[in-house]
């Protein structure tokens, strides 16, 4: 429901109506008033009545009636019965037909009821109210008076009027019975409970004696009492003399034969006596009159050529007479060539004159058979219009003087360089009837050079592909701008370095399309004829602009030609005005592109073209600022709006136990004739109820919900716009009790699934063997078995990692010796035991360790190792040759040349990007300060190490 407190516009009503009005009727107005009334706010009190009057309305004619009968009873309507029979009849009928339904009247046919087949009673109904003083039915103009019995009802209501009721009623009904008396009140009683007056009519026409209407007969007696009273009424006698013959005219055609054709109209009043009228002529020269009898009711007559004479004055007048008298019309006193209509004329040449510009010379001549009055004064009149418009250039040029034996006329004050329709029509000279305008002619007046600007429109888009950008330039002319020639051309030149300006385009058409680099910041256009160019009109090149402007747009048809666009749009800084576009969606090719130019202050425009019912057009508003162009607002937009053209077959695409998918596909644009509004699929079991389901204007799928099996349904599809509804074919689906295919594809499925997963899991069990075994059976090495020798990078590599929170397995080791390294890594040497001063450790007892437990050095630094075991570090790369175990019954420390390097396992090898995360057993030098001890080891973090010094205090 639209708000209320603003004003109803004419348009928005009509296109309600136009929309929706069809779809109320008189089964469910009482629906949509109600909850229309619901929806109004108490305090908008007109529109809350407008809605409670809409009861009864259509029936205007009938509902007046109606009252008349039920405010004045008393009033002679036997008398009206009698008058007019046959429409007292249509008036009970009409009652009838509406039973109570107050709504009746928003039926699309009105059937008995409609006001036509009653005019005459409404009419009297309507004057006896207005007579009354009921001022409101002043401005009623449904009313059709029937001359024939004005007076008379005049008379009636002006008795009805002057005297006393009391009077009135025993002065009228002396002349009825009892029983008509009776069916009178009953009447009475019936209109006084209208609307729901039918229910008593019916039941009074069901008595018989009630059957005996006003009206319904036709009897001697009953005619003599209706003229005796009307007698009454009307005291003086009812004929008339004649009134005189009015609007006598009288026209000379020269056509073969010849005559003078007069006409005229007799008297309003009826004479109720038979009228003869007779034509009257005086030629005053020759002294001839002619006398000219009619029969009865004929009121015009044809002169011959040879009772009358041209160039001199004749007197016509016309005579109507009965018993009661005579009456004369006005005489018309005339030459008969002034009252002459010649045959249209006809335009041999419309050209020019060398130097003449702005200006066409015409030729013209009369018809043949007209020609011996070619040299007579006539009166000539031209009409101008250019060949691209339907309008008129201008108002008519009329010459008064000219003869037709020098029919040469020149209208000057053209424009130049442009094609001109000509046509004339002659009359004789400044009296009489035109003639007929001839045919029309073309001329092109001299060309000059175009003047004035051109209105441009530019959309700017980046390409892709390249670093330029995309120009669409559309141009109109302005107001301001002539053509002034035929054969135009427009031209698109850019500017470049050297002041020359580079031609772009150049086309016959209003529109162009080229590339240029983005640093272009404007063009020029131009129009040329033969003749010259036309000023440079500057364009300036704007890229998009991301800000949006425009917040709405709604386009609605304003009358058979033309839009109503309308937006709605935010204040912006920078905004100069906007540009509506507007094209046809079914012809996507640029010239039917068409473009205004809108103030920014306006938020509305009527857009005129060749605009076509049942086709669609895209409309957009592009909002302009000094420094671009904004995203534009679009919106589609229908003339006139209709039923599709077709309706979309209906596929069956899924079937189900007791449920059915139904798809279709999109109807193409050009049969769709409006905006898709909604489908709806009906089916129907047989002998079974109609069900329907609907789906959206987007939506191409429905699904058939909860069928019955084994049944076969009956379904078609119904497609709906704004303007209509189209129904398609019907089609048959038969539901199956069993649907095998359904549980073949079932049980494969599911097989299917069952196998991966079975395969997958075995996979998972083989690719992660070790791992498994890891978390289910842990290793656990014999530390009575274990040897250093056995050592080696390899082993390492295979050594299983610790999980979170799990201590890593013991390895019980024996004969082990640890050798301390250097406290500082040089990076010149090469060897790092070459310049090592500190000793390597006691030879070590049998002890349980771990590759992962810190380096442990040993408390007696002067003695000789028993073994050295030198292992690469687990980060370095695998050397070439195998690791070396060195073993020496001396005492003295091995020599120098003796042994070759191998860095020991987990020692840190000196690197600048040596990071501390790489310092497994202690801190590294290069984070302990000089004159500063490393921190204590922490023996309850290394249970190994802490076995380690249990194992060697009890060797000492």
């Amino acid at each position: 429901m639209p708000v209320v407190t603003q004003m109803f516009r004419y348009e928005d009503i009509a296109l309600t109506y136009q929309n929706f009005g069809r779809y109320i009727n008189d089964t469910n107005a009482h629906v949509v008033l109600a909850r229309w009334l619901r929806q109004v706010p108490q305090a908008a009190i007109r529109l809350r009545i407008l809605l409670a009057q809409a009861a009864g309305s259509g029936v205007t004619s009938l509902d007046l009636v109606a009252r008349a009968i039920h405010a004045h009873p008393k009033f002679p309507w036997p008398v009206v019965a009698c008058l007019y029979p046959v429409e007292w009849k249509n008036v009970l009928r009409a009652l009838r037909a509406i039973d109570g339904r107050i709504y009746y009247g928003f039926r699309n046919d009105l059937g008995v009821v409609r006001a036509t087949l009653f005019s005459s009673i409404t009419w009297i109904a309507h004057s006896l109210l207005l007579a009354l003083g009921d001022k409101h039915l002043s401005n009623y103009r449904g009313i059709v008076p029937d001359q024939r019995n004005r007076e008379v009802v005049d008379r009636i209501i002006s008795e009805y009027k002057k005297k006393s009721m009391s009077e009135y009623n025993e002065h009228l009904f002396d002349e009825f019975t009892e029983e008509e008396l009776l069916v009178y009140a009953r009447i009475q009683a019936a209109v006084a409970k209208h609307p729901s007056v039918a229910t008593e009519l019916a039941r009074m026409d069901g008595h018989r004696r009630a059957r005996v209407r006003l009206g319904d007969r036709y009897d001697d007696p009953h005619k003599r009492k209706l003229t005796r009273w009307m007698m009454r009424l009307e005291p003086v006698q009812r004929t008339h003399p004649p009134e005189e013959p009015r609007n006598l005219t009288c026209q000379t055609k020269f056509n073969s034969p010849s005559s003078l054709n007069c006409e005229w109209e007799p008297g309003q009043r009826d004479t109720h006596l038979p009228t003869k009228y007779s034509l009257h002529t005086e030629i005053r020269d020759i002294n001839e009159n002619y006398t000219y009898k009619l029969p009865p009711d004929v009121h015009h007559y044809s002169i011959p050529r040879n009772e009358f004479v041209l160039f001199n004055d004749i007197k016509i007048y016309v005579k109507a007479e009965n018993d009661l008298g005579v009456a004369t019309s006005a005489p018309l006193v005339f030459d008969p060539v002034q009252a002459a209509k010649f045959d249209q004329p006809s335009i041999e040449t419309l050209g020019v004159e060398p130097k003449r510009l702005g200006c066409l010379k015409l030729k013209w001549r009369m018809s043949q058979q007209q020609s011996w009055f070619s040299h007579n004064q006539l009166s000539l009149e031209v009409r101008l219009w250019t060949a691209d418009s339907d309008q008129m250039s201008g108002p008519p040029i009329l010459v008064s003087q000219v003869r037709p034996s020098k029919a040469v006329t020149e209208c000057c004050r053209l424009l130049h360089g442009t094609r001109y329709l000509a046509q004339i029509r002659v009359r004789y000279y400044m009296r009489g009837p035109w003639s007929e305008w001839s045919s029309s002619k073309s001329g092109v007046t001299l060309e000059t050079a175009p003047t004035g600007r051109l209105d441009s429109w530019m959309k700017v888009s980046k390409n892709h592909t390249s670093k330029n950008l995309d120009i669409q330039l559309f141009w109109k002319p302005s107001k301001q701008f002539r053509a002034n020639g035929q054969n135009l051309t427009y031209v698109v030149l850019k500017p470049n370095r050297r002041d020359k300006r580079e031609r772009m385009c150049s086309t016959n058409e209003k529109w162009c399309t080229f590339q240029v680099s983005r640093r272009v910041r404007k063009v020029y256009l131009s129009a040329v004829n033969s003749m010259g160019e036309s000023p440079l009109t500057e364009i300036r090149i704007y890229q998009p602009k991301a800000h949006t402007a425009i917040m709405d747009v709604t386009a609605v048809p304003h009358d058979d030609r033309s839009f109503l666009v309308q937006w709605r749009a935010e204040v912006t800084l920078g905004l100069t005005d906007y540009v509506v576009e507007w094209k046809p969606l079914l012809n996507l090719d640029l010239s039917h592109i068409r473009f205004e130019i809108v103030n920014k202050n306006l938020s509305s425009l009527i857009i005129n073209g060749s605009f076509e019912p049942y086709k669609p057009y895209g409309i957009s508003v592009y909002p302009r600022f000094k420094d671009g162009m904004g995203p534009p607002r679009t919106v589609n937009a229908y003339l006139r709006q209709k039923a599709p053209s077709v309706v979309p077959k209906i596929q069956i695409k899924k079937t189900w136990w007791s449920d059915i998918e139904v798809s279709w596909d999109e109807i193409p644009l050009q049969q769709r004739n409006g905006f898709i509004k909604s489908y709806q699929v009906f089916y129907w079991e047989e002998n079974g109820s109609v069900q329907v389901e609907r789906a959206g204007a987007e939506d191409r799928k429905v699904i058939l919900k909860h069928l019955n099996t084994p049944s076969t349904y009956e379904a078609f599809m119904m497609v709906s716009t704004f303007g209509g509804s189209l129904n398609g074919s019907t089609i048959y689906v038969k539901m199956n009790s069993f649907d095998a295919l359904t549980v073949v594809i079932t049980v494969t499925a599911l097989g299917v699934g069952l196998a991966l997963l079975i395969i997958s899991t075995i996979w998972t069990c083989f690719s992660k063997q070790k791992k498994l075994n890891g978390y289910m059976w842990p290793v656990v090495p014999d530390p009575a078995n274990s040897s250093i020798k056995k050592w080696s990078s390899e082993l390492t590599q295979f050594t299983h990692p610790s999980w979170d929170n799990e201590e890593p397995n013991p390895i019980c080791l024996s004969h082990l010796s640890f050798l301390d390294l250097p406290t500082k890594l040089s990076k010149e040497e090469d060897d790092i035991w070459l310049n090592s001063s500190e000793d390597t450790s006691d030879l070590g007892e049998s002890i349980c360790g771990s590759p992962f437990i810190p380096t442990y050095s040993g408390s007696n630094s002067e003695s000789v190792p028993y073994a050295t075991v030198l292992l690469s570090s687990c980060n370095d790369p695998v050397p070439d040759e195998p690791h070396v175990y060195l073993r020496s019954e001396s005492t003295q420390p091995l020599l120098e040349t003796e042994e070759s390097f191998t860095p020991k396992c987990y020692q840190n090898v000196a690197n600048d990007r040596m990071s501390k995360e790489q310092c497994f057993f202690g801190p590294c030098d290069d984070d302990i300060p000089e004159g500063e001890e490393g921190p204590a080891i922490v023996w309850d973090d290394f249970p190994f190490l802490r076995a380690l010094a249990m194992n060697e205090s009890e060797h000492d």
